[in-house]
């Protein structure tokens, strides 16, 4: 029999809970999270989507979780979803308390200078009804939620806006985040205190900082980095807040990119606007985002109300367990092709397409669905770079799954980011139909395990006959646990919570309501009768029906009434009865039985379903043979009274049993779901000495039970696998009313009398919960009763007993238990013992467990949770548990037993603690003496006293807390000569204490003892002390300045009244907690840390100090204000005569914190370091800020009064807001930025002058007439406007705004002019309003994106600069308007005389005249957007639209729409259509440049085209009324097409128009510009892409645009240049190298080889002989360029091992290997070269004559990276990759003569030769210009002829002698000595051509020279230099080594 234990049994549970009127407490565990409050910022609130939320509300809906609203908002903040909303039958209201742009800080409650726009000012107390007053002032009247609408469950997702919109200068953030993550989780800290106040069960989900993409708030890689830094503060946060009821889940998965190289970057599909706004999830962020939520609180994920299955239960499937083999998948009609099968997977790794496909046949489609499901791992992740674009996709339907490396699209769609090399989780497709009524959208679903990934995708159709896999990439694609399903659509299988509501499913299906151990019924159809009624009748279902199913009705009470009445079925022939009793069934005077009489083959299925009556005993089975199956009894009638029975006497009246004298060969279950029992209830036998080969199980889910309940027997028999007995909720009453008192029932997971159990007894309490109100006094949270293990008769195994998400107190008595276990996220409070039986109890992680009562028994415990006790307690064996034990009062005896987990102790004792941990144990919060059992000092982890009083003793030997802070609270009895330590050691002579941050806080009768001033003595132990006073305050004290001076003994000396100067030297701190104590120093001097907390204080006066005089000289020092924005810090140089007040001071150190800063006296301060404060007044004098490195941050306002002064020297300064009328001066480039929260009107009283910066945001600046901002500052608007007053002229360096919504108000004849200097470039973007001018007469480049205004002049004067203008968007339709445009001066400064005025238009413009000067150039087009770029005048100044001076230039872009619109003659690039074009001078000339950015496309399919330049509806003229000629226009072409084409000038008969007409060119122009062979290759080349559109890749495009570009130009050195670069022959040096390198190797091995053999002056008796060698080599090899041939530089270093064998006097050989790695420059490109080499080698000795023979193999691997382009215009660099090999053989012979008698010194002459062949591997380069490289291959050779000198130099201590030789020969090259390569552009194969390399001369000279030393009698070290020198080719290289003979 199946059971399935039913998740959704608490929907029962509150339908029941009504009747009762009690109301189930939530729990996130159990899926019933009562009152929800989310709380957060737009991510929240919703930002055009309806917002995780919505997609959590989806989440509840298909699982059945119960949730209830609660929220101070409704809506989203954009778009979204509309409140009532509804999904799966459940209404989304949309309500919450989140806000856009909302800070941590504004949700707790924390005043930081903001405006505090969001919510109105109010923050969590407000709306937990904590107080009434709102953050900064005002009352609260919003609404609140209190009593029962307290939110249980609160989800917070804050500090987006705290990390990323604060401070206004982002790209620190990663400098600044340890400050910041500091203040951000105090906040997160005062949040959830203020929930935990409200409700102090809450839970708290807190997610983490979602990634993004790029936003204004900060892109940088740092600080994306420094947001993931913080989330992980954040998961460590949360770890330590569990115990209040945190958890941080981390919602990031699959919507961070894994490809991406910026760190925490977002995937750009799933969020609003990527490029702009890519901080907010569309509805695809926000499905993930909900799904990793819904994951980390252990949820089920998305079922999109389909029924739920696992891959293995799929109509097609390969087991549940899969077995994949060829056999299977050709049976289950699989067609497999190219694939590898091995292991259960299929790999499609193989060359070529690889597939997979099925067909199912007539499909289901759009009417039923159907589902895939598969597991993938594709790739190798990261290594080799993230693959992207070959997918494995699986074509479904009309829709395409495509899966790469990183990704998980829906056709191009990105769904999930992922390394798929990693992935275990299946990945499931299921086609739904949808459900339009209940919000189900019909499409593809996607999930990945069990969250959905995908929702609703679609594709053209929807439905499908089968499937198939492919994929055609060479990377491991491996596909296992395949299965899939035609048929239907199904959502996958889940271990997550589902709650007690109803689940979704789709289109009217019914979840499942199944109770704890209730089974699904059967769904066969049932066959129905009326039981016969009478006294005396029997009615048999089966026999009545003639159905195995049956479904009964009564109509009065039939005395026997059987499911089955004789033998029925046999051992191969099973006969399963599934049995209803309905309405009107009763039995008032026998029983009802399953079966009865003869043997059953089957199980029996009996349910008493609502209406029935029952009255009688139920039996499983009564009076029969043996049944050969289970049993399974369900009562399900609320009308259900079983309180007759078969027998009259009390003590023997049952009304539930097992089974009565029949043996069952099976399991017995009984559900309890409703109805009055009030009899006794036995799971087993009632009677008869047969016996039940399973286990009996019983679970009461409701009901009334007013008797006892037996899991087992009522006597004889026996119980094979034991028993069970489950309680299940609070709906169940247990106990009947004995007039006024109440007796509990008995619950006994044995037996009664007698009978034997095998297996043990299993008894478990779960999800019980407090309740309250009327009818709950007998609820089972109240039970009182027993609950016994055993029993009578006999149980053999455990008896154990549960507590299952028990979160309330038990009551009862417990007894004959073996073993007691608390889990499932129990809170459970124990007023009794567990009884003297319990050895072993377990409390598991997430529980709790509290004595109430002393322990009398020792106990095995292992505790995972809590255990807290006020009452003895005594361990019995150790725990490896890692929980914690509160000990509030009593003595915990530990037994001397090891415990792996934590103590922390607020009263009581313990004892016998040899067996704890190091640090295991805290004293917190004290409520009493402590006593710690003489626990060693190491064994102790922290104290914190809290507000209690009391002593601290027994501890012993040495306790160092310097780790940890402690805080103390010491009394009188503490203080002066008689004072006693407050913490005691045993043996104190002995002992220490070290201490690191110590609080100390006093009593009221301590504080009474400080009576005057001077030094008190505080008594901390009876110990030595060791502690640091730095890191000693305090705390609660507000009388006289004090200090701690020094420790003596164990006493801390704190000295009270008047303090001397205060000196910090560098590296030491003081810390300072009393604002006197500041108040009292007359002078601050600080190279170290002065850390100021005031925040302990309350009253205003202590938040408020004053540091006099601040001064030091190190810029590490720091001036720490703490994170209280309420305190005041006043920095004061004031006047004085006194010497020791300087007045003037300089302090290089830096000042960080929230304190508001106030400067003060009319001396000057100067800082060098960074500010941090929450507000800065510069009240009088001046504050000098240097800080070069670090910007300073003032969260709030700026303020500088009159007369104060405020200077900025290269330094950054960040304010929420700027007010006073001072004087700020920004020198060296200094910024300052004004941040307002919203946006606001900011009217400039101060006067802000010098050369730097002020960027605003969110303001709106007013200026006046009398501007106060000076000419050379940059104004840099961050979103507001700047607004000037009518009439005014306004002079900046710059207009600068990042964001569009933004505008420049000119008034009325306002007038702006902008310098730009110093090549600077500004960008402002948004409207235009008013009437004036707008110029730019700077020599950098201001741009303006704006729609324009007709009523505003604009014009450039200054000859070197530039203004653009063009669209808000640029967009492609975008257009703009102007009045009047003027260009240029007519002058030209004598520094640039061929410099001119630019002028552009990126878009489409309307003007009314044009004016361009001598110097003026216009500029139209450049826009990426838009195609091609006009100029129309309306407008005609006295007959003249558009004045030209002669010598005026026009930039003209040219595309193929400006060729399709010169068809129509009126078309024009500039066009006046009311007045003239007007060329002026006396030699009447203008300069047209004619560019084309199209494609290559746009040009080479055209033999030839015109386009149409000038149009004048009153003609083209010049001064003196003539019509242009053509003569009169300068024509240039540049670009790609000035390769092609040739240019001609058109002029109409009428004088309107003016075009230029092109003709293809023949041949290449640029053949007239190469000179070299290389050039003439790169021509050809070039042509032949030209010829190829197609085929040209942007970056050649960019190349060909240069190059014409220079051509036009005539600038022959950067052709030449270009022509080289492209011609790229340092590809050749790969190859020349390579065979430089080989020849210099063989001569390494030859110097060794020469220099074996045996000794001829020796008789040599001990061969053969052997011998090792090991040397390291370096080298050095250069081949000259010759011209853009290109040689080579190749550095070399490496070794060489060898060993060879010296077999007689004239026979050697011998092996070596070698490796070689080289660092190679060549022509226009640097790489590697790494060579191996293998070699044999042989030396023949013949009297006078020696021959040596070496044959190599070497292998290569190279790589290259290589430049192109032309310098100046655009470079590109390109990467290849390759290997060689070479082979070959050398020979030399030598002849001795010797030069003395003993042979010792020899002159050789010497001859040799050698043969190689080597190639180097074509590659093909990546990157702009990259080239398909063929293989380069030679066969050279070399001879030579020469002469060696050798000789011995001197003799060792054993007699061996130093050898030493010179050599010299000439060599000469032969075969090929030239490299050359051929080359083709990547793509364009008909483009190839041959490039040259240098080539290195023939002969040439090499000499060198080597000693060997020996070293003792079997050794030796050698060492040779070599040269070779040759034309244009030189080597050096050279070897030292060892040798050992042995």
């Amino acid at each position: 029999m199946r059971l399935r234990l039913p998740l959704s049994l608490r929907s029962v549970l509150l339908a029941c809970s009504v009747l009762f009127s009690t109301v189930a407490s939530a729990s996130v565990s159990d899926g019933n999270l009562g009152n929800v409050m989310y709380v957060g910022d737009s991510i929240t609130h919703g930002v055009n989507s309806g917002s995780w939320r919505w997609a959590m509300h989806k989440i509840f809906a298909d699982n059945g979780i119960s949730y209830t609203e609660k929220g101070i908002m409704t809506g989203n903040y954009s778009g979204g979803v509309a409140a009532g909303t509804s999904y799966g039958g459940r209404i989304f209201q949309n309500l919450h308390s989140s806000a856009a742009s909302a800070r941590t800080y504004e949700i707790a409650g924390r005043t930081n200078s903001s405006s505090y726009g969001r919510f109105d000012g109010s923050n969590i107390k407000n709306w937990l009804g904590l107080s009434t007053e709102k953050t900064q002032g005002g009352t609260y009247t919003g609404q609140t939620f209190t009593g029962a609408d307290t939110p249980d469950t609160f989800f917070l997702l804050a500090g987006t806006n705290d990390l990323l919109s604060d401070n206004n200068n982002n790209s620190t953030l990663h400098l600044r985040l340890d400050g910041v993550t500091y203040l951000l989780l105090s906040d997160m800290d005062s949040i959830v205190s203020s929930i935990r106040t409200a409700n102090s069960h809450a839970s708290i989900l807190v997610m983490t900082i979602p990634c993004w993409t790029q936003h204004s708030n900060g892109n940088l890689a740092e600080t994306h980095q420094a947001v993931a830094t913080y989330n992980e503060s954040l998961k460590e946060w949360g770890a330590e807040n569990a115990a209040n009821g945190v958890k941080v889940i981390d919602i990031n998965a699959g919507i961070i990119d894994v490809a991406s190289s910026t760190p925490f970057y977002g995937v750009r599909s799933m969020f609003h606007n990527p490029t702009a706004d890519g901080l907010h999830p569309n509805a695809q962020g926000d499905l993930l985002m909900a799904g990793n939520l819904a994951k980390g609180m252990g949820y089920a994920g998305r079922s999109a109300g389909q029924e739920r299955k696992a891959a293995h239960e799929l109509g097609v499937n390969f087991g549940q367990t899969p077995s994949i083999t060829q056999q299977t998948l050709t049976a289950k009609g699989f067609t497999a092709n190219n694939v590898t099968i091995s292991n259960n997977t299929i790999n499609f790794n193989k060359s070529g397409s690889s597939t997979l496909t099925y067909n199912w046949g007539s499909s289901q489609g759009q009417d039923k669905g159907y589902t895939v499901d598969f597991t993938l791992r594709l790739g190798n992740g990261a290594t080799g770079g993230w693959d992207t674009t070959n997918n494995f996709s699986l074509n479904l339907g009309n829709g395409t799954l495509n899966v790469n490396e990183a990704y998980i699209q829906w056709g191009s769609t990105i769904l999930y980011s992922r390394d798929m090399s990693a992935n275990a989780d299946s990945i499931r497709v299921a086609y739904v139909a949808g459900d339009n009524a209940h919000g189900l959208n019909a499409g593809y679903y996607i999930w990945l395990g069990d969250v959905l990934i995908g929702e609703a995708q679609t594709a053209a159709g929807g439905s499908s006959s089968g499937l198939t896999f492919s994929y055609s990439g060479t990377l491991d694609a491996i596909l296992s646990n395949l299965a899939l399903d035609g048929s239907l659509s199904y959502a996958p299988s889940t271990s997550g919570i589902t709650g007690p509501e109803a689940l979704y499913l789709a289109n009217g299906g019914a979840s499942s309501a199944l109770k704890p151990g209730m089974i699904e019924w059967t769904t066969g159809a049932a066959a129905t009768a009326v039981a016969t009624a009478g006294a005396n009748a029997t009615y048999n279902a089966r026999n009545g029906t003639n159905s195995n199913i049956a479904s009964i009705t009564g109509t009065g009470s039939t005395k026997f009434i059987y499911a089955n009445n004789g033998a029925y079925g046999s051992a191969d022939s099973r006969q399963d009865l599934w049995v209803t009793l309905g309405e009107g069934v009763s039995s008032d005077n026998g029983w009802i039985g399953g079966h009865t009489s003869g043997d059953l083959y089957g199980d029996i299925h009996l349910r008493l379903a609502e209406g029935a009556i029952g009255k009688s005993t139920v039996f499983g089975t009564v009076n029969g043979g043996t049944v050969h199956g289970d049993i399974y009894l369900e009562f399900s009638s609320s009308t259900g009274t079983y309180d007759t029975s078969f027998t009259n006497g009390e003590a023997d009246r049952t009304s539930v049993a097992g089974a009565y004298a029949t043996a069952v060969n099976g399991d017995i279950t009984m559900v309890f779901n409703d109805g009055v029992f009030s009899h006794r209830i036995f799971g087993g036998l009632y009677t008869g000495n047969k016996t039940i080969s399973g286990s009996t199980s019983l679970y009461i889910n409701g009901g009334t039970f007013m008797n006892e309940i037996y899991a087992g027997n009522k006597t004889d028999g026996t119980i094979s696998q034991g028993t069970s007995l489950t309680v299940t909720g609070t709906d169940a009453i247990l106990g009947k009313a004995d007039g006024d008192n109440w007796t509990w029932t008995l619950l006994c997971g044995g037996n009664k009398a007698s009978g034997t159990i095998n297996g043990g007894t299993a008894i478990t309490l779960k999800d019980i919960a407090a309740t309250t109100g009327d009818g709950s006094e007998h609820k089972f949270d109240k039970y009182a009763g027993t609950i016994d293990g055993k029993g009578g008769g006999t149980v053999n195994g455990e008896k154990k007993l549960v507590f299952d998400h028990y979160t309330t107190s038990f009551l009862g008595t417990l007894q004959n238990f073996d073993k007691v276990q608390v889990t499932g996220n129990s809170d459970l409070a124990l007023d009794k013992a567990l009884g003297n039986t319990v050895a072993s109890l377990t409390v598991d992680a997430g529980s709790a467990l509290r004595f109430n009562q002393a322990q009398g028994a020792t106990l095995d415990i292992t505790n995972n949770g809590t255990i807290r006790t006020s009452h003895n307690l005594t361990l019995k064996s150790a725990d490896t548990g890692t929980g914690t034990y509160w000990v509030e009062g009593g003595t915990l005896d530990l037994a001397g037993q090891a415990v792996s987990g934590k103590i922390s102790i607020s009263a009581g004792a313990l004892a016998n603690t040899a067996g704890l941990g190091a640090g295991s144990v805290s004293v917190s919060g004290i409520t009493g003496n402590v006593n710690l059992g003489g626990l060693d000092g190491s064994k102790l982890n922290s104290i914190n006293m809290g507000s209690g009083t009391g002593t601290i003793s027994g501890l012993t030997g040495h306790a160092d807390l310097s780790g940890s802070d402690t805080q103390l609270r010491l009394s009188a009895a503490n203080m002066g000569a008689d004072g006693t330590g407050i913490i005691q050691f045993n043996d104190a002579a002995n002992s220490t204490l070290t201490l690191g941050n110590l609080t100390l806080t006093l009593t009221a009768d301590a504080v009474a003892l400080l009576a005057a001033p001077g030094d008190y003595a505080f008594h901390v132990t009876n110990a030595a002390l060791h502690a640091d006073t730095n890191h000693i305050t305090l705390s609660e004290y507000n009388g006289m300045a004090w200090d701690i001076t020094r420790t003596e003994g164990g006493q801390v000396i704190i000295s009270f009244g008047q303090l001397d100067a205060m000196v910090i030297d560098k590296g030491a701190s003081k810390n300072v907690t009393s604002a006197s104590t500041l108040g009292a120093t007359p002078s601050v001097t600080n190279n170290g840390t002065l850390n100021i907390d005031l925040s302990a204080a309350t009253a205003p006066e202590d938040k408020t100090t004053t540091i006099r005089y601040l001064a030091g000289t190190e810029a590490g020092a720091v001036v720490n204000t703490g994170t209280d924005s309420d305190v005041i810090i006043t920095l004061l140089n004031e006047t004085s005569a006194d010497p020791d007040k300087p007045g003037n001071t300089a302090y290089a150190g830096s000042i960080e914190g929230a304190a508001q800063l106030v400067k003060d006296g009319e001396q000057r301060l100067t800082i060098d370091g960074s500010v941090t404060a929450s507000a800065l007044d510069v009240q009088q004098g001046e504050l000098v800020l240097q800080n070069t490195k670090e910007s300073s941050i003032i969260s709030g306002a700026l303020n500088v009064e009159q007369d104060a002064a405020l200077t900025l020297n290269s330094a950054s300064l960040a304010a929420g807001d700027l007010a006073g009328s001072g004087s700020i001066t920004l020198n060296g480039g200094a910024l300052l930025t004004i941040a307002r929260d919203t946006l606001s009107d900011l009217t400039l009283h101060a006067s802000v002058t010098g050369s730097g910066t002020m960027k605003l945001d969110n303001c709106n600046l007013i200026l006046g007439t009398d501007s106060n901002l000076g000419e050379d500052v940059l104004l840099h608007l961050g979103g507001g406007s700047l607004r000037l007053q009518d009439g005014s002229t306004i002079a900046l360096e710059g207009l600068h705004q990042e964001q569009e919504n933004g505008a420049l108000h000119l008034g009325a004849n306002g007038r702006l002019e902008l310098a730009s200097n110093d090549g600077k470039t500004y960008s402002f973007k948004g409207d235009i309003t008013g009437t004036g001018a707008i110029t730019h007469r700077g020599e950098g480049t201001q741009i303006i994106l704006s729609s324009g205004n007709g009523g505003v002049d604009v014009s450039h004067t200054r000859a070197g600069g530039h203004l653009v203008l063009g669209d808000k968007d640029l967009a492609a339709d975008g257009s703009m308007t102007y009045r009047d445009i003027s260009i240029g001066s007519n002058t030209r400064d004598a520094s640039g005389l061929d410099a001119t005025a630019d002028l552009s238009l990126m878009n489409n413009t309307t003007a009314n005249t044009l004016s361009i000067a001598s110097n003026g150039k216009l500029y139209l087009g450049g826009n990426p957007n838009q195609r091609a770029v006009q100029l129309v005048l309306t407008g005609s100044n006295g007959g003249v639209a558009a004045d030209l001076n002669s010598g005026a230039s026009l930039d003209l872009t040219v595309n193929t729409e400006t060729l399709a619109r010169s068809a129509d003659n009126a078309w024009a690039a500039v066009k006046a259509e009311n007045g003239s074009i007007r060329i002026n001078g006396a030699d009447p000339s203008i300069n047209v440049n004619i560019y084309g950015l199209g494609t290559a496309g746009d040009w080479a399919i055209l033999p030839e085209f015109t386009i149409n330049a000038f149009y004048a509806e009153n003609g083209l003229a010049t001064a003196n009324g003539e019509t242009w000629t053509a003569d009169m226009v300068n024509l240039t072409y540049a670009g790609f097409a000035n390769l092609v084409y040739d240019i001609s000038k058109i002029l109409s008969d009428d004088g309107k128009l003016f075009q230029v007409h092109f003709t293809k060119l023949g041949d290449s122009p640029l053949k007239d510009f190469a000179s070299t062979e290389n050039q003439r290759a790169a021509v050809d080349s070039l042509w032949a892409v030209t010829s190829s559109p197609g085929s040209i890749t942007p970056a050649m495009m960019e190349f060909l645009n240069a190059v014409g570009t220079a051509q036009a130009m005539g600038d022959t050195g950067a052709l030449q240049s270009a022509l080289s670069s492209y011609a790229g022959s340092g590809v050749t040096a790969l190859h020349s190298a390579q065979k430089g390198a080989l020849r210099d190797q063989v001569l390494h091995l030859r110097n060794r080889l020469s220099q074996m053999g045996a000794s001829p002056q020796y008789i040599n008796d001990d061969l053969p002989c052997f011998n090792a060698w090991i040397e390291g080599e370096g080298g050095y090899r250069k081949l000259d360029d010759r011209m853009d041939e290109s040689g080579y530089k190749l550095n070399t270093w490496g070794g060489t091992f060898g060993f060879d064998v010296t077999c007689s006097d004239s026979f050697v050989w011998g092996a070596a290997f070698s490796a070689s790695y080289g660092d190679l420059d060549a022509y226009m490109a640097n790489g590697d070269l790494d060579s191996y080499y293998g070699n044999l080698f042989f030396r023949i000795q013949s009297g006078r004559w020696a021959h040596n023979v070496i044959l190599t193999y070497g292998w290569n691997d190279a790589s290259l990276d290589r430049t192109a382009g032309i310098p100046g215009a655009g470079m590109y660099a390109m990467h290849g990759s390759t290997s060689g090999s070479s082979y070959g053989a050398f020979y030399e012979g030598t002849y001795d003569l010797y030069l003395d008698e003993n042979k010792t010194s020899a002159f050789q002459p010497l001859v040799n030769a050698s043969v190689y062949k080597s190639r180097m591997d074509g590659f093909t380069e990546s990157g702009g210009l990259g080239m398909s490289v063929d293989d380069m291959d030679s066969t050279y050779g070399t001879v030579g002829l020469g002469a060696r000198l050798r000789g011995e130099l001197s003799s060792n201590l054993t007699g061996r002698a130093s050898m030493g030789e010179l050599r010299v020969q000439v060599v000469q090259l032969l075969g090929d000595r030239k490299t050359t390569a051929a080359l083709s552009p990547a793509g364009v194969p008909g483009a190839g051509f041959r490039v040259n390399g240098a080539r290195e001369g023939a002969t040439g000279v090499q000499a060198g020279a080597g000693i060997t030393i020996p070293v003792g009698y079997t050794s030796s070290i050698f060492a040779d230099v070599n040269a070779d020198f040759r034309s244009r080719a030189t080597s050096f290289n050279g070897s030292i080594g060892y040798r050992l003979t042995f």
